[in-house]
């Protein structure tokens, strides 16, 4: 509940009631609650380490990524932001131009790229925007990995995954087969 106290809301319980998203890094998996408003640190037994939030109240985190050196990206949908926090867990900046409705992020080789529901749209590691690509490609897109210089997108509109080219965001695979939701 947004506006249960906030001892209440450090529950592993609590938080993997509304799990939308994860990601990994050494010891730790990072879960997103938009419900609740929180990304939670968990050690890899499931023991709870700390937490990522803004200190306004309104947060609403959909998608996450780590690069190597604890940099956190996070995709704030309730403001059409990407939140990105530093190796201590302090906001440093947030990405926010030419968004529309963001809903997952990939990072790494200084390049950032979010997913939203017009295509990709690039970033450069200080936040600078950089331009919009695979406009028109997917359809209903939720999710987007970065892989040996490929990004897989989880095309979930069209019932597919699209492997792109990091680079010029050509399509290099479509996975259709023995998908199911």
């Amino acid at each position: 509940q947004p506006d249960a106290p906030s001892f209440y809301r450090k529950s592993n319980n609590r938080q993997l009631d509304n799990l939308s998203y994860m990601a990994l890094l050494d010891d730790a998996i990072f879960i997103s609650n938009p419900v609740i408003g929180i990304v939670q640190r968990l050690t890899s037994i499931g023991t709870y380490a700390n937490e990522y939030n803004l200190p306004s109240g309104t947060f609403q985190p959909l998608g996450l990524c780590l690069e190597n050196d604890r940099t956190m990206y996070i995709v704030d949908a309730g403001k059409n932001a990407v939140r990105v926090f530093n190796k201590e867990g302090h906001l440093e900046r947030s990405l926010e131009s030419e968004l529309n409705d963001p809903r997952a992020v990939a990072a790494a080789g200084g390049h950032v790229y979010v997913l939203d529901a017009a295509g990709i749209k690039v970033f450069d590691r200080k936040g600078a925007f950089m331009g919009a690509k695979a406009a028109g490609v997917f359809k209903d897109p939720r999710n987007i990995y970065l892989s040996n210089g490929h990004l897989l997108v989880a095309d979930f509109g069209n019932a597919q995954v699209q492997i792109l080219d990091a680079g010029d965001f050509s399509v290099k695979k479509v996975i259709k087969e023995n998908l199911v939701s």
